[in-house]
């Protein structure tokens, strides 16, 4: 026999009382991924962790596109928007938890990692470790087994060996891939001023207007940047409020359609089919069951 003995003494990850609470853990097959994606959206008040298990894509973080593929480990920051680009992905899937209520080190709430480091960490030899820590997660959180505090505990193990490998790599952010990236403050604050107003009425001429520039520079500049017209991304922006408010919220459609900027329930919904491939009721549906 060989026996390992543990150091009595250690500094907890997180002060007493303010542990991370986990609030959801999910699986998303490429399939779904594929047919309804979950378009540009943000969690104002938890933090998500993403572990890829098959394919590869793009994965839009805050202000860039990143590369992901199989075995990585992706850290999103409460409030982070990001996106799923679906024509970019090949056969993408993926594991994910949310967790809430925690503070650590001297960071924001709800946030593991600084602005500087890379929010995503290869894997590598213990990809097969987290696979099977997430998989046992998802298997246990099925609310007829009642074993919530099993849960809540091996998502907290979770975490903890997560910030602890993302420390010990710990390296300069990850080169922005060409044509990608933000590189004028301006348009850093147009996409600033769509994510503030997408629920208001905003035309492209109304953002040219605003910071005093030509529709067609203001479109084609950010198109460069970002990937998506404006018009494009205060779409994606909306569409993805949306899916947030179907599946958190007992708004009716009416209702979701104004708050997030739509003033016809029709047009809403048709765009809604657009980009998610299935109408505002049936996704509702979908993620209830």
């Amino acid at each position: 026999m060989i026996q390992k003995y543990l150091h009595p003494y250690f500094q907890p990850s997180f002060p007493q009382g303010k542990q991370p609470r986990l609030l959801s853990v999910s699986y998303s097959p490429a399939s779904f991924n594929k047919e309804h994606p979950r378009i540009l959206h943000r969690h104002p008040d938890a933090f998500e962790l993403l572990l890829v298990t098959h394919g590869c894509g793009m994965y839009y973080l805050d202000t860039s596109y990143r590369a992901i593929k199989e075995g990585d480990l992706v850290f999103c920051n409460s409030g982070i928007l990001h996106d799923e680009l679906s024509e970019k992905n090949h056969e993408l899937s993926f594991y994910s938890l949310r967790i809430a209520g925690f503070a650590f080190q001297d960071l924001p709430e709800n946030h593991l990692i600084p602005e500087s480091m890379n929010p995503i960490l290869p894997l590598k030899a213990e990809y097969r470790t987290f696979r099977a820590l997430f998989e046992e997660l998802y298997r246990y959180a099925d609310p007829s087994r009642h074993l919530e505090e099993f849960c809540e505990h091996l998502s907290q193990a979770l975490i903890v060996l997560a910030i602890s490998l993302r420390y010990a790599e710990a390296s300069l952010p990850p080169k922005a891939l060409p044509g990608k990236t933000v590189s004028a403050e301006w348009l850093y604050q147009v996409k600033h001023y769509i994510d503030a107003h997408y629920h208001e009425e905003l035309s492209l001429e109304q953002l040219a207007s605003a910071f005093h520039l030509s529709p067609y520079h203001l479109s084609h500049a950010f198109k460069a940047a970002y990937a998506l017209s404006p018009i494009q991304y205060l779409c994606r922006r909306r569409i993805g409020e949306a899916q947030s408010l179907l599946t958190t919220t007992a708004a009716s459609i009416t209702e979701i359609s104004g708050a997030v900027g739509f003033s016809d329930s029709n047009y809403f919904t048709a765009q809604f089919k657009k980009y998610v491939r299935m109408s505002p009721s049936e996704y509702r549906r979908v993620y209830a069951e």
